[in-house]
């Protein structure tokens, strides 16, 4: 690194430090423009240090070819650039002796071939503000012409907000939705955009899968199954259990909490139940399955409709029907990663007569946001059910005996406590 030592005879004007970051800040959006360049991207020498220069009542003109020169670079400067300098500096780099005195008079350097032009910042503005200017009233002077995009994928409404930001404000777009295309009007120098546009967004959008396998199985079976469990009631907000139809916290039966797990795509799912049937603990009760597109809203339900009747205030009765069983509500998401990233609600009500006859209804939500792997689960637990058995047991024979019967006999009732899971498993499509 090259140690200089500089001492000139030169004046100065206040200090304007802002204009430092026009160097970063200003737009450059028409390929027409001049680039920015800042002091330390103009010369491999930026990092020479000076040890000392002084700047005494010297014109500014004769300060920047001094930096040229130093810099081994090419400056030319506008011939309303000048003033006086009056600048000491101790152990300074190149770059910071330049953008000193650029910030001083506000000044900003751009790039035009091998060359570095420096003009004033007002200069500099009003040439970007003319241009753009010109370039709007020559595209007023240029004829509309009409283009047809045919989309195969993407729903051409939902495109027509995207492609006005490619056209001009003369431009004109109409949605054809008979054959899913759009008409535009507009200027030819548009069109390559917009071409752009549509051949980015206009991608077949993935589809995917989704499969519940809903198991009733016994308490003891659902910790071998493998799941990292999360804590219980992961995800549920406050309000989202409840109980509905008139039944109160004491009246409802005590149906558990949701509970959450992940597993990867290499969980045997139907090895789990090969050995829950084989072992006589628990049952598949229902395994519904949807496909749906990416981000669309998919809903799967598996249960019976109950008839509930109530009474008007004419005293009429009224009979409404309720879902009892499980809704699930899935919205999957395909990450870069060709992960998918799950939003799900779910809802699991059951009934029970009353005691005036009536149906006791009780529900529960739980909803959550999760990522899984491709054939990965998400998987939902922590539900109690009770299966009731009611079993005739007696004396051989005796027991069958008309009326006598009875008293060789007798009746045994029994509820299994079980947990009902649920394996929420997305799939990618590929075609």
């Amino acid at each position: 690194m090259k140690i200089l030592k500089i001492i000139i005879l030169l004046s100065c004007l206040p200090i304007f430090p802002s204009i430092g970051q026009e160097f970063a800040t200003t737009p450059t959006t028409l390929e027409s423009e001049p680039l920015l360049v800042s002091p330390k991207d103009i010369t491999p020498n930026s990092d020479i240090v000076f040890s000392k220069v002084v700047f005494q009542k010297a014109q500014l003109s004769a300060v920047l070819h001094f930096f040229a020169e130093r810099g081994e670079v090419n400056f030319v400067i506008d011939p309303e650039v000048g003033g006086e300098v009056d600048l000491k500096l101790n152990n300074i780099t190149w770059e910071t002796g330049l953008t000193s005195v650029l910030n001083t008079f506000d000044l900003v350097v751009t790039k035009e071939g091998n060359t570095y032009r420096i003009q004033k910042l007002s200069t500099y503005r009003k040439k970007i503000t003319d241009a753009r200017n010109y370039e709007t009233q020559q595209q007023a002077l240029l004829p509309l012409e009409t283009k047809i995009v045919s989309l195969n994928y993407a729903d051409a409404s939902a495109m027509v907000d995207i492609m006005r930001q490619a056209m001009t404000e003369r431009g004109e777009i109409i949605v054809d939705s008979r054959t899913n295309s759009l008409i535009i009007k507009d200027i030819r120098e548009s069109f390559p955009k917009i071409d752009s546009l549509a051949l980015i967004l206009d991608m077949e959008t993935p589809q995917i899968r989704v499969s519940a396998k809903i198991i009733s199985m016994d308490k003891n079976f659902v910790e071998q199954l493998g799941v990292s469990w999360g804590a219980s009631g992961t995800g549920i907000q406050p309000g989202d259990q409840y109980s509905s139809i008139g039944v109160n916290a004491n009246q409802a039966a005590n149906i558990g909490e949701f509970r959450w797990g992940i597993v990867s795509g290499d969980y045997n799912i139907q090895a789990q139940i090969n050995a829950m049937t084989s072992d006589n603990m628990g049952e598949v009760v229902d395994n519904p399955e949807i496909v749906t597109l990416d981000n669309q809203e998919a809903t799967l339900k598996s249960g019976d409709q109950i008839p509930v009747t109530i009474w008007d205030e004419a005293g009429n009765p009224v009979t409404t029907y309720y879902n009892a069983g499980v809704e699930l509500i899935v919205t999957p998401h395909v990450t870069s990663e060709d992960r998918i990233a799950l939003e799900v609600k779910i809802s699991k009500n059951d009934y029970a007569p009353g005691a005036s006859g009536e149906y006791i209804i009780t529900e529960r939500i739980a909803q959550t946001n999760c990522i899984v792997d491709n054939h990965g689960s998400l998987v939902v637990g922590g539900i109690t059910t009770f299966d009731k058995d009611k079993q005739m047991t007696g004396v051989p024979v005796l027991k069958d005996i008309p009326v006598i019967g009875r008293l060789f006999r007798y009746d045994s009732k029994s509820n299994t406590e079980k947990e009902l899971v649920i394996y929420i498993t997305p799939h990618i499509i590929v075609e």
